[in-house]
């Protein structure tokens, strides 16, 4: 799996030569765009899974979800994963969402209450990656909410991106100066846009059982 560093930028060239095209300055300018993108394997990979339980009582729920997350810890630490790269998210409490029936009448009954407990683990070891998440469902966890896969010191990557990008606008420019009989004198300004992005996979919903249980919440602060 790679990782894209891209990289756009706007790039303003003062010019000099006979020009026909009006103009309200008396500083002839050119502005073209120059793009790059730089694929990288990625080192790691972050996910991010949930527990999802439901209750009759916010407490009731809470005690399920609890049981579930250290299960779902154990299989972590259990896949030599360090505590460092295990972060909680989120964690809320609310009231299910209502039932209707075909003709969109709510349905009787009390509503419930649901918990959700989401936490983002760092793997270094992407080789391990199909057993820790096959381990994580298996534990508990109900929800894969994103896969991520990133790289160490992306800002390498991003430098070569954008010299890449200026050399591909100032090729442009002097390729469209030529055309018009014009000279590139120097450069007024450069614009650049730079987006660094992990490739990843959607969100995935699995079904899993709930388990009564626990008291105090597992929470990773970092």
């Amino acid at each position: 799996m790679k990782t894209a560093m891209s990289v756009a930028l706007a790039a303003t060239f003062f010019l000099s030569g006979c020009i026909t095209v009006a103009t309200e300055s008396p500083v002839k300018t050119l502005t073209i765009s120059g793009e790059a993108t730089v694929l990288v394997p990625a080192n790691y990979a972050v996910l991010s899974v949930a527990v999802n339980t439901e209750g009759a009582t916010p407490i009731e729920a809470l005690q399920f979800n609890n049981t579930l997350m250290r299960s779902v810890r154990a299989a972590i630490e259990a896949q030599g994963i360090p505590a460092q790269n295990i972060e909680t998210q989120r964690i809320g409490v609310g009231q299910a969402d209502r039932e209707y029936d075909f003709q969109g009448r709510p349905l009787a009954g009390e509503r419930g209450y649901t918990v959700t407990n989401d936490v983002s683990i760092k793997v270094d070891d992407l080789a391990s990656l199909e057993n820790v998440l096959g381990s994580l469902v298996e534990a508990g966890a109900n929800q894969v909410q994103d896969v991520t896969f990133e790289v160490t010191n992306p800002s390498q990557y991003v430098l070569r991106a954008r010299d890449e990008a200026f050399r591909d606008a100032e090729a442009k420019a002097r390729s469209m100066a030529a055309t018009a009989g014009l000279t590139i004198l120097g450069i007024e300004r450069i614009d650049p846009t730079e987006n660094y992005g992990g490739g990843g996979v959607n969100e995935v919903l699995i079904t899993g059982s709930l388990i009564a249980g626990a008291s105090s919440v597992p929470i990773s602060p970092e």
